[in-house]
């Protein structure tokens, strides 16, 4: 069986000026390790640069199946080139794998839709076009002091003859206002009020996009610094004086918020180089600061668009690189401008000092822990060396990893510079970052030189080697690897660092033989650094797991949701990750760009993790606490203990004791209803368990939501399309992993397996087709074959579904889950299954298009085999989309009931004192 997952994907539409380099990255494995692995475009095929990656997140979710280890090694990247079209085209995307053993898969990934690049530049009246300057601004809640000190210093300049373009990311709405009001009638800005909030990166691209024709030079500049009045004048001179130049970039002061002195210029710490000949030293580590350039328009058509936005790239990097290659730099060495160091910062000034390399691995945290196990005397010796051994892979991993994730950013540069086109002995320079020969070049002119990359030349090599040896000795020794790290590192992608860091802190405990297992479920539930501030502003903290693109489904929404409830009526919301100890701005950008109805929430939302004691969390006297699981519910208990409340607000999406077996998980989900709490209910029945349960009485009830579902416009057009279809379509919500067992996958197998047993499902009129898990490809008993086409985000996923006619989703659990009633309200018609009081006629208020049965084989079988002889009534399903339940926040949550939580809340101090008085 063919397992995979596609972790980052083509766009599905672009229009590129230039040709653009996409990495197509994901995990495929097999009984068979894979040999080549290709991305085929319409005609165009493209292999993969890295096909063995380590992937121990993907052993741990299928290591009840894999034997043989090879999703050990299992990661993949493919660099896919995507050339300009004079035409709009729609070209097939396929992931073709050829395995060892000779078998051969093709996996339809979608369709990419290709158009012409059409300018989007400002249509502008000017009275002198000799010499204009085109300054792009990027904002984003700025300060408005600042703001409004770097507009001011833009009028004060030398150099008249300028426009500045104002590309706003979103920011609040009162801020946008206040710096309209500054802007005022000077028609020499021109402020763009974008709808989305894209990022610094995609937001100075559009920013230059805009750039009018009528443009000569175009000039950067950030939000908050300040420029001295002939920085513009200067930087034009300079350009004019040499010809052949194309950009031009000078000093600056960096100075504090206040205006008091850091550094009197950029380079206190640092080396300046910038020559064409040091192409291959700035393709690694940029020096040419984007608020300090200034360059020619007719760069344009060469820098945009800007390349994909792979780990941390930046847009003045690239650049710099494009000037580089068209013609040089010239630098002024003076300082035109105050940069401003802040924590808003995207990024600020660093100093790259010239530590050795033994040395900075020596500051690596395995490294560290390496240092204190040999010191230590208390442990036996034979232990201690098992721990040291285990440390120092964990180092060898960090160095692995290092190309594949730090330094994405530097191969994404070289591999698109080198699609712009250069002379030869340029591309030469540009490439050094891709091979062990080119970064040992580089390294040597770095130290003959005594330039300052930082070493990232010297942890690119190292890593390039640790990967070749890794592919010729490791890979066939990966059981033995196995055994090494096991209880070491983590057991999915979102908590790589859980395990890792249990062994770390039992390395500094001197107790010899503390079970990492008990230190896991102690860090799991209690023990953080909650400290109160009176520096902190109050917040409405809502506590979750983790923030993880690859497990993002409705309960998440439903959590962001109630948080927005709060955000909406005036609060400050902070999200803590109880199980991250750190994530990703890439990560964390996917989970804001999911749901079109929470990204201007989320983008304004404070994220931290929360993971152990070892971070300190501020927090008010009177902040409120959201719990969204049994362990959070104890973790928010704990934070509500040091403020002036003594209860919290539970989200109880479920009753969770029954997602374990009888055990300590179960036994502290239960435990947890026990806490001071008011409860908000995901659903009305929920709710009804609960009290009919005893786990609360009626009169503490406290209050629910019905999740909203997605409203499906049905139109007779699409039923003739459904009704023209070859194959009718079975939707099964299919999610294998443990961790989901209450959504019986199994039982949904066997029972869409006795449904052809029973004469229905024929291969000629159905396709079965899985949604939730990972991508796959799967052949029940019977024959029938499932095809998992993985996870989707809201708007792919509500294109989705009312393309199939059948839906199978099952929830061993007393909530009714939205699933089955979304599938209904796209026109499916729907089997799910029964629990206690979720009874079938619960689902029948709902809709008609649901059929809830018992859970067993041959209720469910029966069920699907009776739904699917209506799949061609389309005027009953019709009828039945139209469902008894919310489809918009507004409705699902009062504002009263809102209000009522935060009084009793707020109420509970009372209480608190009145006890402590008696």
């Amino acid at each position: 069986m063919l397992y995979y997952n596609i972790d980052k994907m083509l766009p599905k539409k672009a229009s590129p000026g230039n040709p653009m380099v996409y990495a197509v990255k994901g995990w495929v494995f097999s009984d068979s390790r894979a040999a080549r692995i290709q991305v085929v475009v319409g005609d165009s095929v493209f292999d993969a640069t890295d096909k063995t990656i380590y992937r121990p997140d993907v052993l741990a979710d299928y290591l009840h199946i894999d034997r043989k280890l090879n999703s050990l090694f299992s990661g993949f990247r493919v660099p896919v080139v995507i050339e300009p079209v004079s035409t709009i085209e729609e070209r097939e995307v396929y992931l073709e794998v050829t395995f060892r053993n000779g078998t051969t898969c093709r996996i339809e990934l979608g369709t990419m839709t290709l158009s012409p690049y059409t300018p989007r530049e400002l249509d502008i009246q000017t009275s002198d076009d000799t010499g204009l300057v085109t300054i792009c601004m990027t904002t984003y809640n700025p300060d408005l002091e600042q703001f409004r000190r770097q507009v001011e210093s833009i009028r004060s300049q030398e150099y008249r003859n300028w426009i500045c373009i104002v590309s706003d990311d979103c920011s609040k709405i009162s801020c946008r206002k206040q710096m309209l009001e500054m802007l005022g009638s000077d028609k020499r800005f021109i402020f763009i009020d974008n709808e989305d909030n894209v990022g610094f990166y995609h937001n100075f691209e559009r920013c230059l996009e805009q750039v009018p024709k009528e443009a000569q030079f175009i000039a950067l500049a950030d939000q908050d610094d300040y420029w001295y009045p002939n920085k513009l004048s200067l930087s034009v001179k300079t350009l004019l004086k040499h010809e052949r130049s194309k950009l031009v970039y000078c000093d600056m002061r960096i100075v504090k918020r206040d205006g008091g002195l850091i550094y009197d210029s950029y380079w206190v710490k640092r080396k300046n180089y910038y020559r064409t000949e040091d192409l291959d030293l700035l393709a690694i580590a940029n020096t040419v600061t984007g608020a300090a350039s200034v360059f020619r328009a007719d760069l344009l058509w060469d820098i945009l668009p800007l390349p994909p936005r792979n780990g941390d790239i930046y847009h003045d990097q690239w650049i710099a690189i494009i000037a580089n290659m068209r013609g040089g730099i010239e630098y002024i060495d003076e300082p035109l401008y105050d940069y401003v160091q802040s924590d808003n910062n995207v990024i600020g000034h660093i100093n790259f000092g010239s530590k050795p390399f033994i040395e900075a691995i020596m500051e690596l945290g395995p490294m560290q822990e390496v240092r204190k196990l040999v010191k230590d005397k208390n442990r036996p010796l034979k232990v201690k060396s098992k721990l040291i051994l285990r440390e120092l892979f964990a180092n060898t991993v960090s160095l692995y990893n290092f190309n594949h994730l730090n330094a994405e950013h530097i191969v994404t540069l070289a591999e698109n510079a080198e699609q712009r086109g250069a002379a030869p002995e340029l591309l030469e320079l540009i490439r050094r970052s891709r091979s062990v020969r080119g970064l040992w070049k580089v390294h040597r002119k770095v130290r003959r030189g005594k330039e300052t990359l930082n070493n990232l030349e010297l942890w690119m090599l190292v890593s390039l080697l640790v990967n070749r040896l890794t592919d010729a000795l490791v890979i066939p020794m990966r059981r033995w690897v196995r055994r090494l790290t096991q209880n070491t590192y983590a057991t999915s992608a979102a908590s790589r660092g859980a395990a890792y860091r249990m062994s770390l802190t039992a390395a500094e405990n001197p107790t010899y033989g503390v079970d990492h297992y008990v230190l896991e479920y102690k860090r799991k539930f209690k023990g953080r650094q909650f400290v109160v501030s009176t520096e902190a502003p109050r917040r409405v903290n809502l506590l979750i797991s983790q923030i993880d693109p690859q497990n993002f489904f409705g309960g998440y929404i439903g959590m962001f949701n109630i948080a927005k409830k709060f955000y909406e009526s005036g609060y400050s919301i902070r999200i803590l990750m109880t199980d991250q100890s750190e994530f990703t701005k890439e990560n964390l950008d996917r989970i804001k760009n999911h749901d079109g109805r929470l990204k201007a929430f989320l983008t304004d939302a404070e994220f931290q993790t929360c993971y152990s004691f070892e971070q300190e969390v501020k927090i008010s006297e009177s902040d409120l606490f959201i719990a969204t699981s049994w362990w959070t519910a104890h973790l928010a208990s704990e934070a509500t203990k040091e403020t002036i409340y003594s209860k919290f607000i539970y989200l109880a999406q479920d009753y969770e004791p029954i997602f374990y077996e009888n055990g300590t998980y179960k036994v502290l989900a239960e435990n947890s209803y026990r806490l001071d709490y008011y409860p908000i209910f995901s659903t009305d029945i929920l709710q009804q368990y609960f009290v009919q349960s005893g786990i609360v009485s009626s009169l503490n009830a406290g209050s629910y939501f019905n999740n909203p579902i997605l409203r499906f416009e049905l139109s007779e057009q699409q039923w003739v399309r459904l009704s023209k279809r070859r194959k009718k379509k079975l939707l099964f919500y299919a999610r294998p992993q443990p961790h989901n067992s209450r959504n019986l996958y199994a039982l949904g197998c066997l029972a869409i397996d006795r449904v052809r047993e029973l004469g229905g499902f024929s291969e000629e009129e159905w396709e079965v087709i899985g949604i939730g898990g990972d991508k796959s490809t799967q052949v029940l008993p019977s024959g029938i074959r499932i095809k998992h086409i993985g996870k989707f985000n809201m708007d792919d996923y509500e294109e989705l579904l009312p393309q199939h006619d059948l839906g199978l989703a099952l929830m061993d659990s007393p909530h009714p889950s939205l699933l089955p009633i979304e599938m209904a309200s796209a026109g499916l018609l729907v089997v799910t299954n029964t629990y206690g009081i979720k009874t079938a006629e619960y689902f029948r208020q709902i809709s008609s298009n649901i059929s809830a049965v018992p859970s067993d084989i041959e209720s469910l079988a029966h069920a699907l085999l009776k739904q699917s002889a209506g799949a061609e009534h389309y005027e009953q399903r019709l009828a039945g989309s139209d469902v008894n339940w919310p489809h918009e926040w507004s409705g699902a949550l009062p504002d009263n009931e809102l209000y009522k939580a935060i009084r009793e809340v707020e109420d509970s101090m009372q209480h608190a004192a009145a006890t402590a008085e008696e």
